[in-house]
C-alpha cells in the first residue's frame, strides 16, 4: 500500500489482490473462508493463473478447466462446514465436482470457523530478467467471504520475501506461522502445499505500508486465548463498524475506551443494543442505509470488519473477519485480524466515509445517525426473517451430521448414507418447523430440472441408504441439500463434502473424463494454448487459429508449427519444465474424438510435439 495507505483512493478489487506481481506465477495459495460458492472461487482461480473472469452466462469453460487443473495441485482452500452455497444458476454444475480436490471443510464443536485470510506464494518466470528475482510472499487478510457480494468490505493485502534469519517473535510471519500450524491440524494427511510454506513462514520480512511502524497479525483458534487480548486495555476513542453485534462485546469496549463510535446495520442496532448502551455511546452512533429499494447511490450494503482506537494520541486500526460480537473475541469462533498502528486518524477516516459535512455534520446519502427514538420505534422480526432464521438453524444441524459415499463400479452406483441414523429425529423436528429436505449429488443437478429433488428425500439416507445413478465421469465427493419451507418456497441449497472410501483410485480417471465431456474439439484448443502459453496471447492465438484452420494442400501442421511459435513453445516451457508432462498428459487424455467425432489432436500436432521434447530434452542436456 503505498501514498495514501488508508485512503479512501487506495482501493483495490480483491480478485485483483491474487493477480500475480508481473513476471511472477503462483507457486502456492492456502485460503481460509467462513462461505464460499464455486463461481467466486473460480473467479479467484482465474486472477491466480491471471485470465480474465466473466459473468456466469458466459463463464468461458476452457478458461475455468485450465484453471482447476493448474492449481488442483498447488491450492487449498479451507470453509467452515456447511457453508459451502451453491446458487443453481450454472448450465452445468459437473465441473464442480472437481473442486473436491481443493476444498476442505472445517468443523468446531462449539463456535465457527470465521477466518478471511489467504496465504499467497508468487514465483518468479525463468526468464533473463527474472535472474536476480525472489519469491513473493503474500497476505490477504479481509472481511470477504469467497462468495459474490456487493457490500462494503475491507481489506489489506502484505507482501515480503523470505530473508536468511528468522523474524523476531510477533512478526506478522511468525503470527502466520503458528495459525497455518493449526489449520495444518485439519488438513490431515494431505498437507503437502503447507510444508514447504508454514516452513518458511518464520524467515519472511514483510514490507511495512507507508506511515506504518507497527504490524502485526492477531487470530483467534477456539480453546486458546481470546482475541479481545488484542484490544488496548484503556484509552480514548474507539471506533467500530461491523454488520453483527452482541451487548456484551460494546459493554466491554464502553468500559475501556471514554468514547465510542458505532457503525452497523439498523436492523442490527434495534435488535442488539439497549437503552444504556444508547446512552453511552449517542450521539456517536450510525446505521447504513441498506434498503434495496433505495436509490442506488444511497444505499450500502455492510460487510466491513473495522476496529480503530485512540491510545494517548497514537491511533491503531485492526481490519479482518471478526464481527463486534462475543463469540469473534471471546475464544468461540476461529478469527483472524491485522492491526496497523499508527493508522488514519478517526477524524479522517470520519470525513471520508460518514460526516458529508464537518460544519452542518450532515451525513453521506447511504448512511444516517441513530437516535434513541429509533431503537423505540424498533419493528419487530418479519415473517421471512423467521423463516430465514429456521432455515439456518437446519443449515446448522446438517453440519453436524456425518455422510459417507461408496461406489460400486460394477452397477455405476453410488450409495449416500448418513453416519448417525440416531439423529434422524433432529431432522424429523425441522420438518415439523414446515421444512423439507431433498439431497443430490452435485454432479447430478441439471438446471431448471425441479422435480429431480423432489426423487431424494433426506430420510434415505437414514435408513437403508441412497442410490444414484453415475458413472465415473460422475463421482464426486460433494453433495447438494436443498432445504425449502414449502408453504413460502423459500428456500437455501448449501453442499456439504461426503467421506469417500472407495473411489479415491478412481478420481484421476474421474478429472480426464470430465474434461473431455465438457471441452469440445475446438474448445480443446483454447485449453491446450492456455497451459502452453499462459497470457502470451499472440502465441495462444496462433496456436488456436493453427488447430482450427485447414491445412493447405502439400503442408503438415507441424512444419507450420516450428515457422510460426516453435521459439514461444521453446521459452515456456524453460520458463516452466512442468508443462512439458503437462501437456503430454493432456494429450493422451483427449486421445480420439470429441462427441460429434472431431479429432482433439490430429497426428501432425502429435508428431510436432514429439519432435519438440525431443529438441528440448536434447538442449537441456546440451
Amino acid at each position: 500500500m503505498k501514498g495514501d495507505t488508508f485512503g479512501h483512493t487506495n482501493r483495490r478489487s480483491i480478485v485483483e489482490m491474487f493477480r500475480p506481481p508481473s513476471g511472477y506465477r503462483l507457486d502456492a495459495a492456502i485460503g481460509t473462508t467462513y462461505s464460499a460458492d464455486f463461481l467466486t472461487l473460480t473467479s479467484i482461480m482465474l486472477a491466480f493463473v491471471d485470465a480474465e473472469t466473466e459473468d456466469d452466462e458466459k463463464l468461458d469453460i476452457p478458461k475455468q478447466l485450465f484453471a482447476v487443473t493448474r492449481l488442483a495441485k498447488k491450492m487449498l482452500l479451507f470453509v467452515n462446514r456447511s457453508n459451502i452455497l451453491y446458487s443453481g444458476t450454472r448450465k452445468s454444475s459437473r465441473i464442480y465436482s472437481i473442486y473436491d480436490r481443493i476444498i476442505r471443510e472445517v468443523s468446531f464443536e462449539k463456535g465457527s470457523f470465521h477466518p478471511k485470510v489467504w496465504l499467497l506464494k508468487y514465483k518468479p518466470r525463468s526468464t533473463p530478467s527474472n535472474i536476480d528475482r525472489k519469491p513473493v510472499y503474500r497476505i490477504v487478510c479481509s472481511s470477504r467471504n469467497v462468495t459474490a457480494n456487493n457490500s462494503w468490505e475491507l481489506a489489506a493485502q502484505l507482501d515480503g520475501r523470505k530473508e536468511a534469519d528468522k523474524q523476531p517473535r510477533g512478526s506478522v510471519g511468525v503470527s502466520l506461522s503458528d495459525y497455518f500450524q493449526q489449520i495444518q491440524s485439519k488438513a490431515g494427511n494431505e498437507a503437502t502445499v503447507f510444508e514447504e510454506l508454514i516452513s518458511e513462514l518464520p524467515f519472511i520480512k514483510f514490507e511495512l505500508p507507508d506511515g506504518v511502524d507497527k504490524c502485526s497479525f492477531d487470530f483467534q483458534w477456539p480453546g486458546g486465548g481470546p482475541l479481545l487480548r488484542a484490544i488496548p486495555s484503556e484509552g480514548k476513542r474507539a471506533l467500530i463498524i461491523a454488520p453483527f453485534l452482541s451487548s456484551t462485546f460494546l459493554d466491554e469496549v464502553c468500559r475501556r475506551f471514554k468514547k465510542v463510535t458505532l457503525v452497523s446495520t439498523r436492523r442490527e442496532l434495534d435488535q442488539k443494543l439497549n437503552e444504556g448502551l444508547i446512552k453511552r455511546i449517542s450521539p456517536d452512533i450510525y446505521c447504513v442505509n441498506d434498503d434495496l429499494s433505495a436509490e442506488v447511490n444511497t444505499r450500502l450494503s455492510l460487510h466491513a470488519k473495522l476496529y480503530m482506537f485512540d491510545v494517548e494520541n497514537q491511533q491503531m486500526m485492526m481490519l479482518g473477519s471478526a464481527n463486534a460480537s462475543h463469540s469473534a473475541w471471546r475464544g468461540a469462533n476461529c478469527e483472524a485480524m491485522l492491526s496497523f498502528s499508527p493508522s488514519m486518524p478517526e477524524q479522517k477516516f470520519m470525513e471520508q466515509f460518514v460526516i458529508k459535512d464537518a460544519k452542518t455534520r450532515e451525513t453521506y446519502p447511504w448512511i444516517e445517525r441513530y437516535e434513541m427514538e429509533d431503537w423505540e420505534r424498533r419493528e419487530e422480526e418479519s415473517d421471512d426473517e423467521k423463516i430465514d432464521a429456521t432455515i439456518d438453524a437446519a443449515q446448522k444441524t446438517l453440519s453436524q451430521f456425518e455422510f459417507e459415499l461408496n461406489y460400486s463400479e460394477s452397477e455405476n452406483r453410488l450409495l449416500l448414507r448418513a453416519l448417525q441414523p440416531q439423529q434422524k429425529a433432529d431432522i424429523a423436528a425441522h420438518g415439523q418447523e414446515g421444512l423439507e429436505f431433498h439431497v443430490i449429488l452435485i454432479s447430478l443437478i441439471e438446471p431448471d430440472a425441479d422435480n429431480q429433488w423432489s426423487r431424494f428425500e433426506i430420510s434415505q439416507a437414514f435408513s437403508g441408504g441412497i442410490h444414484y445413478e453415475a458413472s465415473v465421469s460422475k463421482l464426486t465427493e460433494f453433495v447438494c441439500f436443498r432445504i425449502s419451507h414449502n408453504p413460502t418456497k423459500r428456500s437455501k441449497h448449501i453442499v456439504l463434502k461426503a467421506t469417500q472410501h472407495n473411489f479415491a483410485d478412481f478420481l484421476d480417471t474421474r478429472d480426464r473424463e470430465l474434461l473431455r465431456s465438457e471441452l469440445s474439439a475446438s474448445q480443446f484448443a483454447q485449453f491446450l494454448s492456455a497451459v502452453l502459453f499462459d497470457d502470451n496471447h499472440r502465441a495462444r492465438n496462433a496456436v488456436e487459429s493453427l488447430m482450427k484452420s485447414k491445412k493447405p494442400k502439400g503442408t503438415r501442421t507441424a512444419d507450420r508449427m516450428f515457422g510460426i511459435f516453435i521459439e514461444d513453445v521453446m521459452l515456456s516451457c524453460t520458463e516452466d519444465a512442468s508443462r512439458i508432462s503437462e501437456v503430454s498428459g493432456i494429450m493422451e487424455t483427449f486421445d480420439g474424438v470429441d462427441a460429434e467425432g472431431h479429432t482433439y489432436i490430429d497426428g501432425d500436432f502429435r508428431a510436432f510435439w514429439a519432435e519438440f521434447r525431443l529438441a528440448f530434452d536434447s538442449a537441456r542436456k546440451g
